[in-house]
């Protein structure tokens, strides 16, 4: 003897499912949580890639501290001076696995995507930008960030207390090292 179930709509097995409608607003909910889901996935991949570039510039900062630190102990003014045509790559110990190596004035459309590389023509360090949703680019609207080091110097000749200008002989002192980018960017809107 076989027992079938009854519903209100008179037949055996009916109301155990969803209907038409009941699946279409299932399948058009998962679809929208699933898109937010993957815009944030991205944005926090972008984020990621953000921080891992800045966390490279943050570790040249410190090798080119150590640098011109032991520079300064020996009286080497003259190798500090040479620091802004050298690759800041070749400071480090480890270099980061999506360094890439010295090219001179390469086509950035030929190298991978999230990848740090040094132009010997231009003396610049350059990241490639993989994901750049939330990149807003410099003057010349590439998906990259370039860095250049600079020195800094002090007039002399300027009076205590005040900015700018130049003294009267234009004798100037080393002040400092820094990495810059070459044009300003931004990420994130920051």
């Amino acid at each position: 003897m076989s027992v079938g179930r009854q519903t209100d709509r008179g037949g055996p097995g009916f109301g155990l499912g969803f209907t038409l409608i009941e699946l279409i607003v299932v399948i058009t909910l998962i679809s929208i949580l699933g898109a937010v889901l993957l815009e944030r996935f991205l944005r926090y991949r972008e984020m990621a890639e953000k921080t891992a570039m800045e966390q490279v510039i943050v570790i040249l900062q410190s090798a080119m501290t150590l640098r011109v630190s032991a520079f300064l102990v020996r009286s080497q003014i003259e190798r500090i001076e040479a620091m802004p045509q050298q690759n800041p790559m070749g400071w480090l110990a480890e270099k980061p696995s999506n360094y890439i190596g010295e090219y001179y004035q390469p086509d950035p459309v030929d190298l991978p995507q999230g990848s740090w590389y040094y132009d010997l023509h231009d003396h610049e360090l350059v990241y490639l930008v993989d994901s750049g949703r939330y990149f807003v680019p410099g003057v010349d609207g590439r998906r990259w960030v370039r860095l250049r080091i600079e020195l800094l110097y002090d007039d002399l000749d300027r009076p205590q207390g005040s900015r700018g200008g130049t003294g009267q002989t234009g004798k100037q002192e080393l002040a400092g090292v820094v990495i810059r980018p070459v044009h300003p960017y931004h990420w994130f809107w920051q």
